[in-house]
């Protein structure tokens, strides 16, 4: 078994950054970023709650919050699922592809993907409730599941589920510590470049609500493609 290479990986990771760059941007632009972007503007922040506020309280507070927002993330979430499995089959791709192609690939995608997702995502929330380290466990192992469906290495819930726990099979503890090395980073940048360009959107007036949820819409988007060619990189690197 292969030793998984971090840095290899972060290499990799950039390369594909830069591959069909001018696509994958504009699928991201239009399946992640205008639907964060317009949900956004639709909800509003949550209310605020008095740190006294008791449970009871506290729900009472957050459920119309909650039943408005239902909507915008069944509808953005499916825009974003579509998103991130055409950016990953533009990347995984063997020969020329359009992003009509790459689009109608993760349609055919989209059905088989989600149930994996809700699938594994109920085992590794159930993991993390029980011991924290379970679900990180379970979570690294379910990690690739994008990918392989992208690279139509498995189909199926539970041939995707099962090609992902194949192919980071040992490798888990090597893939925590990259997965966190690269998250603290992320957090780290996102919440300075956040913390900047939301203090100044501030001081705009009449425009300035409206460009916070814009910035927050655009480094969410940029952040989630960069974390789509690390899982990528891993990828390729693994399945080999």
């Amino acid at each position: 078994m292969q030793k998984f290479d971090m840095s290899a990986a972060w290499g990799d990771a950039r390369l594909l950054l830069s591959s069909y760059g001018t696509l994958v941007w504009a699928v991201a632009g239009v399946f992640l970023f205008l639907p964060q972007f317009i949900m956004g503007l639709s909800i509003g922040a949550p209310p605020q709650v008095a740190e006294t506020a008791t449970m009871a309280e506290w729900l009472a507070a957050y459920q119309p919050w909650f039943q408005q927002m239902l909507p915008y993330q069944i509808i953005g979430g499916i825009f974003v699922l579509v998103g991130t499995l055409a950016i990953m089959r533009l990347w995984l791709t063997r020969t020329s592809l359009s992003v009509g192609d790459a689009i109608k690939s993760a349609l055919t995608l989209l059905i088989p993907v989600f149930f994996a997702q809700l699938l594994t995502g109920i085992l590794t929330g159930i993991g993390f409730f029980l011991l924290i380290v379970p679900g990180i466990y379970l979570a690294v192992r379910f990690s690739l599941l994008g990918p392989v469906a992208a690279d139509h290495r498995a189909s199926g819930i539970g041939g995707l589920i099962s090609a992902s726990w194949a192919i980071t099979k040992g490798h888990a503890l090597s893939l925590t510590l990259y997965y966190c090395l690269v998250l603290v980073a992320v957090i780290v940048i996102y919440t300075i470049i956040g913390l900047v360009l939301g203090t100044i959107a501030a001081f705009i007036p009449v425009v300035g609500p409206t460009l916070g949820v814009m910035i927050d819409a655009a480094l969410t988007t940029i952040f989630t493609v960069v974390f789509l060619a690390i899982s990528t990189a891993v990828y390729r690197q693994l399945a080999r």
